[in-house]
């Protein structure tokens, strides 16, 4: 089914067995070879699945805290007062000039 993969073949004397894919990984066709990697910018924090979540973005006035992982989603936190960024996914928020806020 898909969500797994292969572990042994049928043979004359057996059935085939699949195993699931793990965290991280994912298989979208029946009887698949292997699983497949979460492509960058997404991740599964479940195994036997079909398909990645693409990961949440961090807007215009955020940071990254955490960057997203093969098992786990970005985790972003606002600019503090004083800071700012004008950019998805930035990954820190920079100083406000004089004069302004």
């Amino acid at each position: 089914a898909a969500g797994s993969r292969i572990l042994a073949n049928v043979t004359l004397t057996s059935d085939r067995t699949c195993t699931v894919c793990d965290p991280g990984t994912f298989s979208s066709v029946a009887n698949a070879g292997g699983c497949t990697a979460c492509p960058d910018n997404q991740y599964q924090p479940q195994s036997n699945q079909t398909a990645c979540i693409v990961a949440t973005d961090c807007t215009a006035g955020s940071q990254i805290l955490v960057n997203v992982t093969a098992t786990s989603d970005r985790t972003c936190t606002l600019c503090l007062a004083g800071s700012f960024s004008n950019s998805s996914n930035a990954a820190a928020c920079g100083a406000c000039g004089p004069g302004s806020f």
